[in-house]
């Protein structure tokens, strides 16, 4: 409540550079009543699906068999409202999940090249290879939460709060500028192993004043294109992935999988009386709830939210579902 008061505040004052954020593109009416419960920023639908009748729902689970029923429930909604499984995703805030329920093969993260507190610069190289494909709204996201990122390595994550003080004392021209001089130093993707490409790069980083970007060399002697091939699971017809993997899509519908607890227990977290006095803490449990803003933020016309039985009334709560809808 403090954030958003503040943010209030700034937004009204005219010395502040503001962009407006309440047009959304995406998502339903329905959908979007349920963000407004849940984020800083309420937004309106402005959708061509604005007017879509699903409400979105809580469902509960208690077994691995429950999970199973819920996931061909979703299906056959889907077959029902004519939406095609390739426009739909299941999606949970662990990959694990995934593993254990729905045969999802290990990310074996041992082998992948990217070194503990340097997470950031996958997204620096991930951005700069979708840029090239053409997928501008994504590669931006990524970047610009990289570009920070290196500069800021002190932070655990760079949150759309951090964003906006950015944008807000910088103004919106500077805040861009600087942005795009620094993507544009970035050497080409294509037909490159991460290696070369990352040794390309850092002198050109630092020739400019940045701090070198950091990998497991002996594990990145690898091509990009295949670093970043998307793998869902090998034989499922519909997306299926962690929270982390779809932001920036968009989907007709959307199936998320949440557990009891992340850092901690979701019911801890969505208490009335919830007060983490460590600050570091409080930032990542606010990144747990803006993980599952981002995922309910997906779809365009359905939205099921799958908890065990246990938890079902709290989130019904959060959502503003308790009453049987919005």
């Amino acid at each position: 409540m403090l954030f958003t008061n503040l943010f209030n505040k700034k937004y009204e004052n005219e010395n502040y550079t503001k962009i407006g954020l309440k047009e959304n593109r995406r998502s339903s009416d329905n959908i979007c009543s349920l963000l407004n419960q849940i984020g800083s920023v309420e937004s309106v639908s402005i959708a061509d699906v604005k007017t879509d009748p699903c409400i979105p729902e809580v469902k509960e689970y208690e077994s691995a068999e429950d999970i199973q029923t819920i996931k061909d429930s979703f299906i056959e909604k889907c077959g029902k409202l004519g939406i095609e499984l390739n426009n739909s995703a299941i999606l949970f805030r662990g990959r694990s999940f995934g593993e254990e329920h729905f045969e999802l093969a290990s990310n074996n993260s041992q082998n992948h090249p990217w070194k503990d507190n340097h997470y950031y610069v996958r997204d620096l190289v991930y951005g700069k290879y979708l840029m090239e494909k053409g997928v501008f709204k994504e590669s931006f996201l990524l970047l610009e939460k990289g570009y920070y990122k290196l500069q800021n390595q002190d932070l655990t994550f760079i949150s759309r709060s951090f964003l906006r003080k950015q944008l807000n004392d910088k103004g919106y021209r500077l805040y861009r500028s600087e942005l795009f001089d620094f993507i544009n130093l970035l050497p080409v993707t294509d037909n490159k192993n991460l290696l070369e490409w990352i040794n390309e790069t850092n002198p050109i980083l630092e020739q400019s004043g940045y701090k070198k970007l950091e990998v497991n060399t002996g594990k990145a002697n690898v091509f990009i294109k295949g670093l970043f091939h998307r793998q869902e699971s090998s034989e499922w017809p519909f997306n299926m992935g962690t929270i982390h993997s779809v932001k920036g899509q968009t989907f007709d519908a959307v199936l998320l999988f949440l557990k009891k607890k992340a850092t901690k227990n979701y019911t801890t977290l969505l208490a009335p009386e919830y007060c983490e006095l460590d600050e570091s803490k409080k930032r990542k449990d606010k990144e747990e709830m803006r993980l599952v803003y981002v995922a309910c933020s997906r779809p365009k016309r359905l939205l099921w939210v799958a908890v065990p039985n246990t938890d079902g009334m709290i989130w019904k709560n959060y959502f503003g579902l308790n009453n049987g809808g919005l």
